[in-house]
């Protein structure tokens, strides 16, 4: 063996050293950044499951605390603020476009504000066919689950109208200035509303992705440094 190895001589250039050790610990690095987010992913799916599994909770008695009351199922009775109800554009649905229905509605006995995602329904024939969304008048009781609202776009065009109905994304913001109401930071979707389309709480953990992107990574990481070792071990003359 030792006469074998022998035969070949390594003589790599510092420069060549110095870059494949950089791409091969880079490579492994991602590699073992996908595996640590399977590992999120899979706690972030746990924790899914036992905020559902928590008895529902009553927002006219219980001071919501996102950090603890995400995904947990909720019940609240209150009137909706109707002039301030917006449809937020460009949300597909089943390969449907349409539009999310959001309304602020003031929580009965504290007149406390919250946010209520109330379904979704289609585009019209044309996109100028904005469809008509009747709000309840009166006291209403939403039953449904609390979540974070939906992030603003990282980059946005222009400001919204405030004044319209049509919003291109949703601004809870502005939506608070619209309606002077000091909306918090969290949204009861309403697991049922009549004339609109909602959907369950669902949780996609993605985990065999991360696993597949940490493979690749990994193999990377191989074919770095077998043809770092390929083109500088030669035979002796």
């Amino acid at each position: 063996m030792v006469t074998h190895l022998k035969q070949f001589r390594f003589r790599p250039h510092p420069l060549a050293t110095l870059t494949a050790v950089a791409f091969t610990a880079l490579f492994a690095s991602l590699g073992v950044w996908q595996l640590q987010r399977a590992d999120e992913k899979r706690e972030l799916a746990a924790e899914f499951e036992r905020q559902r599994a928590l008895p529902t909770v009553d927002l006219s008695h219980h001071a919501v605390r996102l950090a603890e009351d995400r995904y947990r199922q909720a019940t609240v009775t209150g009137v909706y603020a109707a002039g301030d109800q917006i449809l937020v554009d460009s949300v597909v649905l089943d390969g449907r476009p349409g539009y999310q229905v959001f309304a602020p509605l003031r929580i009965a006995g504290s007149g406390n504000p919250i946010l209520v995602d109330r379904g979704w329904v289609p585009q019209g024939a044309t996109r100028a066919d904005v469809p008509e969304v009747a709000i309840p008048g009166g006291e209403v009781t939403i039953d449904g689950w609390l979540d974070q609202p939906r992030s603003k776009p990282v980059i946005v065009a222009g400001d919204i109208d405030a004044d319209q109905t049509l919003w291109p994304f949703l601004d809870v913001d502005a939506l608070s200035a619209r309606s002077g109401l000091d909306l918090p930071a969290h949204v009861i979707h309403a697991a049922e509303e009549e004339g609109l389309r909602t959907k369950a709480p669902e949780f996609s953990s993605n985990v065999g992705m991360h696993i597949g992107y940490a493979i690749q990574w990994f193999a990377f990481a191989a074919v770095a440094a077998g043809t770092y070792l390929a083109l500088n071990l030669k035979k002796s003359a």
